[in-house]
């Protein structure tokens, strides 16, 4: 009887290390946020930094949707752009500290590749938009 008990004791113990362990890295999210995270493949860590800058899984398909690669979600997400947004500043070949420095100018992506296939820099293309031209298309 005693080596039941201890057997049982055995049982319990490892089975809450287990079903800790296996919980832990997700710590703070729901059945439903850990099962879309893994089908999305992202890794614990990974998900909770998208989860601290407000992306949820739904939300991280729309970044992939707009051909954001997982890697560059945070910097375009940091650099206030969202998923379609950045997709068509990065569809020019942008990065979003360079598309963010011509956001800020009231520049478009169309607007901005018709300027860069022109040669023109930021600085060119604010001082002749403001003449009224613009590059020849």
């Amino acid at each position: 009887m005693h080596l039941k008990k201890l057997n049982l004791a055995i049982t319990l113990a490892f089975t809450t290390i287990f079903i800790g362990c296996a919980t832990a890295p997700w710590e703070g999210m729901s059945e439903t946020e850990i099962t879309a995270w893994n089908a999305a493949g992202v890794s614990p860590q990974t998900a909770k930094q998208y989860e601290a800058a407000g992306i949820n899984p739904d939300l991280y398909t729309v970044w992939l949707e707009n051909e954001i690669l997982p890697s560059e979600i945070l910097s375009w997400d940091g650099a206030s752009f969202d998923p379609v947004e950045a997709g068509a500043w990065k569809k020019i070949g942008l990065t979003p500290k360079t598309a963010a420095t011509w956001k800020s100018e009231s520049f478009s992506p169309e607007e901005t590749a018709l300027w860069l296939k022109s040669d023109f820099s930021l600085k060119e293309a604010v001082k002749e938009r403001a003449k009224g031209l613009q590059p020849i298309q």
